[in-house]
């Protein structure tokens, strides 16, 4: 293999790589927009990198069916890998829900006998690992189970809308009387660590809650042990309220658990 195209195609940016000889380059990344496709996006990187990739890898945000079709879970977006194949020449491809990949990384360790995954974005993904194998899941869009009063407020039906980079913004605008200048989730990330906003640290402590009560939900109907958390998750658990408020509301539960951030 000469080379390989990289993509991970998630619910608000397409990011391309090249993998070559071991080393991955010509990183970009592709915000989504209404007329933007993945040919299109594919066709463009490729000509900007002049480059002519004999192999395609991609993870993408939505179930993998059996025709080698993702269907993106918050957009309008669908990845046909054998239409992609035929138009660019790929001779080897490779697809997969992008928590599958996120898995896989962690799958080798010697405490993922049984592990979950949890990986925040635009959606809230989680895939389990038993004795090696990976299984992702469309889980994030389950019910939510005994909403509080809080996650009522904002109407969460499910995980994704309490744990999710949408739902920082939709917390802290439902505590802030829908205060409009805030914009983007990351906004609320700066005014929590650096500002000490009351305001983003309330939203802080609901996801903090809402995660331990998805983990407590986890391990009473799968029976993990260890949970690997990435993504937005890790702005909640360095944030010292944070992880206080997610190990208290665990409770003893915790004292059996390993989480990796």
């Amino acid at each position: 293999m000469k080379s390989a195209l990289l993509a991970d195609i998630g619910g608000t940016n397409i990011r391309f790589a090249l993998l070559k000889d071991g080393v991955v380059e010509r990183i970009m990344i592709y915000p989504h927009e209404k007329s933007l496709t993945a040919e299109k996006a594919i066709r463009h990187y490729l000509m900007v990198t002049k480059s002519k990739p004999s192999a395609f890898v991609v993870g993408a945000a939505g179930p993998l069916k059996p025709d080698g079709k993702i269907s993106l879970t918050n957009r309008k977006f669908v990845l046909d890998l054998p239409k992609l194949c035929k138009i660019f020449g790929f001779k080897k491809a490779l697809i997969a829900n992008d928590m599958a990949f996120h898995a896989l990384g962690v799958a080798d360790r010697p405490d993922t006998q049984k592990a979950c995954v949890i990986f925040v974005g635009t959606g809230l993904g989680i895939s389990f690992i038993q004795d090696g194998r990976v299984f992702p899941t469309e889980m994030g869009n389950d019910p939510l189970l005994n909403p509080r009063k809080e996650e009522k407020e904002i109407q969460a039906k499910v995980w994704e809308d309490v744990i999710s980079g949408p739902a920082f913004l939709k917390i802290y605008r439902s505590l802030k009387g829908n205060y409009k200048p805030v914009m983007q989730s990351r906004e609320v990330s700066y005014l929590a660590h650096n500002v000490r906003d009351p305001y983003a640290i309330q939203t802080y402590k609901i996801i903090a809650r809402c995660l331990a009560k998805l983990c407590l939900h986890i391990v009473r109907t799968k029976k993990v042990s260890v949970f690997y958390m990435g993504g937005q998750l890790l702005e909640i658990l360095r944030l010292p309220v944070g992880q206080d408020v997610f190990f208290d509301s665990l409770g003893k539960v915790a004292d059996a658990l390993g989480i990796r951030v």
